[in-house]
């Protein structure tokens, strides 16, 4: 570990410890490796990827079926069995029909591949792992 990192984190550990900020369990009632820190006024952002149900897949574009909206007109990036990453362009974006007792609400999105190589790629990759519905 770098030894000014290290340094810094021990002094904000003593000073925090000196302060009363932070408490270390004596009498072995102490579980963690590191003291915790409460935090004022923080917040974080996590980026979740959500996998959706693909409609068609074409060399040129792909459409698949999502519980949010997508803009027509934005870059998005397609990963298709978790490995192979496809820019797309998003080029329309359609609610469907929903169950209204369920308040639930679907879109077909439909995308063109960046590049029509990339389209083929990703064709015979679903091919190759049994995807397509030949």
């Amino acid at each position: 570990m770098d030894k000014k990192l290290e340094q810094s984190y021990q002094m904000l550990i003593e000073e925090s410890i000196a302060s009363g900020v932070v408490r270390i369990g004596k009498n072995g009632d102490e579980q963690r490796k590191a003291p915790r820190f409460q935090v004022k006024d923080g917040a974080i952002s996590v980026r979740v990827e959500p996998t959706f149900e693909i409609l068609d897949l074409s060399a040129t574009g792909m459409a698949f079926l999502s519980d949010i909206s997508f803009k027509p007109g934005s870059t998005i990036t397609l990963f298709l069995e978790e490995t192979t990453g496809v820019q797309a362009f998003v080029i329309g974006c359609v609610m469907m029909e929903t169950d209204p007792d369920l308040l639930e609400t679907r879109y077909r999105v439909q995308c063109r591949f960046d590049n029509e190589e990339h389209g083929r790629m990703v064709l015979l990759m679903m091919s190759e792992v049994n995807k397509l519905g030949i």
